[in-house]
């Protein structure tokens, strides 16, 4: 289930933070509506390019319907998510749902099906997955050299 749903384009596309896999790719998505979850107007998401693990990539410029889940404080997604190019046809926005062509009837969903847009928060959204990495290593610095003091002074209190 999606704790976050909007359509955005591409606007960037780097490797992730540190902590992810190296087939992860970080990317941000300035948001054009949102119907579901905490979504900025800059929105970052983390998705693997592997594809045995349902990899999925996104084309800078490209527009799509984004299905994402909260996981370890970031917004994730993948291929089984249902995420879909977005394409103006007729007038409306039509998201490609995967699996069909882009040509005939009953190849796209109006994004008006989705109902009625909520408000997008103003800012940038935050990646939180590195920061608990780099605080995870200094902890264990922090640790490893406590240790060492304890260990120095011990041996020097025995002689």
């Amino acid at each position: 289930m999606a704790d976050a749903v909007f359509t955005g384009e591409v606007t960037s596309i780097r490797p992730a933070l540190s902590g992810e896999e190296p087939s992860t790719k970080q990317y941000t998505f300035a948001v054009q509506s949102a119907w579901k979850g905490k979504v900025y107007e800059q929105t970052s998401i983390l998705a693997s390019s592997e594809s045995a693990s349902c990899g999925i990539t996104f084309e800078q410029g490209a527009r799509y319907l984004i299905f994402a889940r909260q996981s370890e404080g970031d917004l994730k997604t993948d291929r089984c998510s249902s995420n879909s190019p977005v394409v103006e046809r007729g007038g409306s926005q039509v998201a490609i749902v995967p699996g069909t062509s882009e040509f005939g009837s009953s190849n796209g969903m109006n994004l008006h099906h989705l109902g009625e847009s909520i408000t997008i928060l103003p800012g940038r959204s935050e990646m939180l997955g590195g920061h608990r990495m780099t605080a995870f290593f200094i902890g264990a610095g922090l640790l490893a050299a406590g240790y060492a003091i304890w260990w120095t002074r011990r041996r020097s209190l025995r002689q």
